[in-house]
């Protein structure tokens, strides 16, 4: 070889020496984000400690945040491993009775291996990784006495349940047809679900399915809760504005609360007030360029009221032992009735919507990598970094993308994702 030759092959190898690297270097290094203090795309899910010391959110931003109760002070920001597109964003949060640990999960992870994240709640920590899962995680829910956390997957992958000693898989059901948007538990162990595949199950103490039965209020069923003695159970639909209640042993149909009137959209989360006397449900279900939650007396049997909550989709209601609801929409915000219909808390995002036009970033649009987050350190917007997903899940190139379209009215896109 040529003096010049062996020049050549030298100085290549500098410089794959100076790239390696720089190439690992940017395939492990952190994706920045800019935190704003609050949600930036909707908030799919919420959750509450039993102690209602804390509320929980999970959002399509890809994160979940932590606040107290009564006062909905920022606590926590829980920042799951992210991706590209869709990876990352969460549909799904449950936090254990005791609030010791909080389970996230939604599009996390890739075809084949997505996750469920525990989180300490005291620290914010990331402390175990529930793998595995042949699809998004779409719902999280513990038993209420923290024995058992229950996923429901999207597509026809059906519903896993854990030990939380250890979060060993329990039981399973694989009999699905088409996503799990609904679990809730009895106080005694039992546990219901509602799937788009047209049925409502129910499970025994024993998690072993016990009926399998179409409810009639609509094709699709969207969502379930357990009136608190479990001994009914609410139904709200996907492509209906009507809700069942059927019986929490055997799930026949006991009434139906009057929805005339009721004509456009969804009710599609439903939920009672602690002592029972009071049904609750909202979704996309527009009064006048609003959307109310709807509360009947009488245990879902009497008298109508439209409850004014948000100018969004009301995508999530948790009911509260001292009374009312919370609520998680996708303005993003999220609050709290009180049993008199009162908002006593409600908060939303407090940033502006940048033009998104010529490849510029809109901060608050959730598609893709997520939203632009700031967050406010006296006057000036504060980046942070967020930590990316593993390198076996996640494809080589992840940059942070530009949004081509501002921020609409958000709407629920689950269904195109995973039917």
């Amino acid at each position: 070889m040529s003096r010049a030759g062996v020049k050549l092959e030298a100085g290549c190898l500098g410089l794959w020496a100076l790239l390696f690297p720089l190439l690992a270097l940017a395939a492990e290094s952190p994706i920045l984000r800019l935190e704003t203090g609050m949600h930036t795309a909707k908030i799919y899910k919420i959750a509450v400690d039993a102690g209602e010391r804390f509320l929980v959110t999970a959002s399509d931003d890809k994160t979940a945040r932590l606040w107290s109760l009564p006062e909905g002070r920022p606590l926590q920001v829980l920042r799951p491993p992210i991706g590209e597109g869709n990876e990352g964003q969460l549909y799904a949060v449950a936090i254990s009775p005791d609030a010791r640990t909080i389970a996230t999960g939604g599009w996390t992870g890739r075809e084949g291996d997505y996750s469920i994240y525990l989180f300490d709640r005291q620290s914010g920590r990331l402390t175990r990784r529930i793998g595995g899962l042949p699809n998004t995680i779409t719902h999280l829910a513990y038993s209420k006495d923290g024995r058992f956390l229950a996923a429901g997957l999207g597509r026809d992958n059906g519903i896993r349940i854990y030990r939380s000693d250890g979060y060993a898989l329990a039981a399973e059901d694989h009999d699905y047809g088409a996503t799990v948007y609904g679990l809730d538990f009895a106080p005694d162990g039992r546990l219901a679900t509602a799937s788009v595949d047209g049925f409502v199950r129910l499970y025994g103490r024993d998690l072993k399915r016990i009926e399998k039965k179409p409810s009639p209020g609509g094709k699709r069923p969207y969502s379930v809760s357990f009136l608190p003695d479990g001994g009914r159970l609410a139904v709200v639909f996907y492509d209906s504005t009507r809700i069942d209640v059927l019986s929490g042993r055997d799930l026949q149909p006991v009434y139906s609360p009057d929805t005339r009137g009721i004509d456009n959209g969804t009710l599609n989360s439903v939920a009672w007030s602690s002592d029972g006397r009071f049904l609750y449900a909202g979704g996309t279900y527009d009064k006048e360029g609003s959307s109310p939650i709807v509360q009947w007396k009488d245990a879902g049997r009497g008298e109508r009221s439209e409850l004014p909550a948000t100018s969004s989709t009301v995508m999530h209601l948790v009911s509260l032992k001292r009374g009312g609801v919370a609520f998680g929409t996708g303005d993003p915000a999220f609050g709290i009735l009180d049993p008199s219909g009162q908002k006593r808390l409600f908060r939303t995002a407090a940033i502006a919507d940048f033009p998104a036009a010529g490849g510029r970033f809109s901060p608050i649009t959730g598609r893709r990598d997520g939203p632009v987050q700031l967050r406010t350190v006296g006057r000036l917007p504060c980046p942070v970094f967020h930590q990316p997903a593993p390198a076996r899940d996640r494809a080589s190139g992840r940059r942070l993308i530009a949004s081509a379209d501002p921020s609409r009215r958000p709407r629920d896109h689950r269904l195109e994702k995973h039917l």
